[in-house]
């Protein structure tokens, strides 16, 4: 058995202590009609320690990448980069809906971004799909106990217990944990919330004792894994104690030894488990589902299918770990302007919009991320008006409604803004107000009223009167 399935025996006493971090750092960088995403990515292993060891991306976290960018990414410092241009509605390497339209006109230009980073699948099928897992996973914890302990007095009491409440409570407590980090926006906050009513609901069902939780939380961070492993093994075999219904001040009964060490659950498991024909089926159907032996044949396990999917079956890859998996995205926004609105954090010295891991203000929102901006081309502007009229949200207005005229409506209107070039401010506002639409703009155009003007008229006059 291989370490990574011994940390699984602790992983099973002490929620949450494991798991696996995924970081996005995203930059996007809009050029004209089209932005350009570029991903550097970066797993990471948890440990009983407390700590994240970097580590090689999985072949399926390859492969997701590789489909939504179309192309192998190249590395930098040892992290897969991929790029590709958006433009218009496009999907992220999550699946997640996103968006980036750029809007000209003469005057200047507006652009939206806006982006779900993190798709979600439909969440009945996902919690369906961590329902089964959990089953399985309660029912090999089930195996394993029967193994050992099932010819014990008190082996229908503790078979009362792992078939039905910790079954029960491993549902319950990985729904919790599942919907703090899939469902709720503000995730920081969610977090803490959730694992105080896990722990309490863990103490309260008699899984550990209050006045266990310093020396648990110094298992998890003890610097030394072997004993760390010692202390969670030790709390394990007290609670086994207690639902077996012994008396936890007597000697420890020679049939829970298995239980003494992760070497000695690592033994247990080997020899109690692994032969049994309900672990070699769940093992060719896990192997099939992860590719781990695409040449498996029922009743012929291999032995590197059944040493690879044990640990898979501890982890439940793509189903129970997922609960696991931490996100973290770092999103950075090339943007000349300040943007109009936006619910990332401006930083005018980079020009950049932000959606950090770890910001305070963006931390709540960062799986969703937006921005509008607008850019005047003040070297029209100036030339015509002598200055710049039109900025911000007027120039978003006034962009819109440009882009909806016809063509020849337009042509005339462009017309009215060059016959302005040099014409002082009263001037040109008289001669807005004096125009009209030709017979031909109104004919291209039935619907077509010269009272369409007035807005436009009203935001350039405006501009004009603003003192700079």
């Amino acid at each position: 058995m291989t370490s990574a399935r011994a940390y699984a025996v602790a992983w099973l006493v002490l929620l949450a202590c494991a798991g696996c971090k995924e970081t996005y750092d995203i930059t996007l960088k809009p050029e004209g009609e089209k932005v350009r995403r570029r991903l550097l990515f970066q797993a990471e292993n948890r440990n009983l320690s407390g700590g994240y060891v970097k580590c090689a991306p999985s072949a399926e976290q390859i492969q997701m990448l590789q489909a939504a960018y179309g192309k192998e990414g190249r590395s930098l410092k040892d992290r897969p980069r991929f790029e590709m241009d958006l433009s218009g509605l496009f999907k992220n390497e999550a699946q997640g809906d996103g968006a980036y339209r750029r809007f000209d006109s003469t005057m200047g230009y507006f652009a939206s971004y806006v982006e779900d980073l993190q798709g979600k699948e439909d969440l009945s099928v996902s919690w369906e799909r961590k329902r089964v897992a959990l089953d399985h996973l309660a029912d090999l914890i089930l195996l394993w106990f029967r193994q050992e302990l099932g010819e014990t007095p008190q082996w229908a009491k503790l078979q009362t217990f792992l078939d039905k409440d910790l079954r029960a409570d491993l549902k319950e407590i990985f729904m919790q944990l599942w919907l703090a980090e899939e469902v709720s926006e503000r995730r920081r906050e969610a977090r803490e919330h959730t694992v105080a009513r896990v722990v309490l609901r863990l103490a309260s069902k008699d899984y550990f004792k209050i006045d266990q939780l310093p020396a648990a939380l110094r298992a998890v961070q003890d610097r030394v894994p072997s004993r760390g492993h010692s202390l969670l093994m030790g709390m394990l075999q007290e609670t086994v104690v207690r639902k077996m219904g012994l008396d936890p001040t007597e000697a420890l009964p020679d049939a829970l030894r298995f239980l003494s060490s992760t070497a000695a659950a690592e033994a247990s498991f080997n020899a109690s488990v692994v032969p049994t024909q309900e672990f070699q089926a769940l093992a060719l159907s896990l192997a099939k589902q992860l590719g781990a032996d695409q040449n498996a044949k029922p009743g012929i396990p291999t032995q590197e299918s059944l040493l690879s999917v044990g640990i898979a079956l501890w982890l439940l890859l793509g189903d129970i770990q997922g609960v696991f998996t931490s996100k973290h995205y770092n999103v950075r926004l090339e943007c000349p302007i300040e943007p109009l609105v936006s619910n990332g954090r401006w930083e005018p010295k980079e020009h950049q919009i932000t959606w950090l891991e770890g910001d305070e203000k963006t931390d709540l929102v960062r799986r969703f991320c937006h921005a509008t901006w607008a850019v005047p081309d003040e070297a029209y502007q100036q030339a015509r008006f002598g200055k710049t009229v039109l900025r911000g949200t007027e120039l978003v207005q006034y962009v819109l409604w440009r882009r909806g005229l016809r063509d020849v409506a337009g042509a005339e209107w462009d017309a009215l803004l060059d016959a302005c070039v040099g014409l002082p401010a009263k001037d040109i506002k008289g001669k807005l107000q004096t125009f009209r639409f030709s017979e031909q703009a109104r004919a291209e155009d039935p619907a077509f009223e010269n009272g369409l003007t007035a807005k436009p008229i009203e935001w350039i006059s405006t501009g004009l009167d603003r003192k700079e």
